[in-house]
């Protein structure tokens, strides 16, 4: 029986303190209302969150190219690393997201650094969302190590990012509950939206190990040459 979706919300919790050090306002103190002002508007507007379910994976199979294809509750994905699925039976499908509460936000009134500002923010409530939701995952469903795979994070041969397409309905009514959109190009909308699917298996896995980008401001392990 397929398993209801799960929709996690938690409150934008950061301080305007760690904000003015983030964005360096001591070095523009003349900015500081509208710092202000615009920190105001993310305490009341962001609503970090995440849509996630448990899921079977129905079977498995590992070609000759070094591509896996895993189907999963009748949804089917190719790519190189999803051999890191072999002998997993379950995984749990979701989206974290900052949410759409500044998309349409009117900075014509602000100072030229505002965009960039507004991009910090959404960040941090995204990374407020992701540990929430690992942490449920964690917590709830016994896992001993709670790793992640992503569609589009690393080279596209690792695991395209047109994956989305089919990860979504795997997910369950994503747009709906969470306000999350692909566009043509399966990029997620809001930018600041994380999906994938977390597993648990006996070893680490970062797929920023695998992406050959060199001054990603997001990197967490050094680069890999192959899987």
């Amino acid at each position: 029986m397929r398993k209801a979706p799960i929709h996690l919300t938690t409150e934008f919790n950061a301080s305007f303190s760690w904000f003015a050090k983030k964005i360096q306002l001591e070095m523009f103190p003349e900015l500081t209302s509208e710092a202000e002002d615009l920190f105001a508007q993310a305490k009341e507007k962001l609503v970090c969150q995440s849509l996630h379910r448990q899921a079977d994976i129905d079977s498995f199979q590992l070609f000759e190219n070094g591509k896996s294809t895993v189907v999963i509750d009748t949804y089917s994905f190719t790519g190189k690393v999803l051999d890191r699925l072999e002998g997993v039976h379950r995984v749990f499908p979701y989206v974290a997201t900052c949410g759409t509460g500044l998309e349409d936000i009117d900075l014509s009134d602000y100072d030229f650094f505002a965009p960039f500002w507004v991009d910090i923010l959404k960040t941090k409530a995204l990374r407020i969302g992701m540990k929430q939701v690992a942490e449920y995952i964690r917590n709830t469903y016994h896992l001993t190590k709670a790793n992640t795979l992503n569609p589009g994070s690393g080279n596209v041969d690792i695991w395209p990012i047109e994956a989305m397409s089919e990860l979504f309905p795997l997910i369950g009514e994503v747009t709906g509950t969470t306000g999350v959109k692909l566009n043509e190009s399966c990029l997620m909308i809001p930018n600041k939206t994380v999906a994938g699917m977390f597993f648990d298996k006996g070893h680490d896995y970062e797929s920023c190990a695998y992406c050959d980008r060199a001054h990603c401001p997001d990197r967490r392990v050094p680069f890999k040459e192959s899987l």
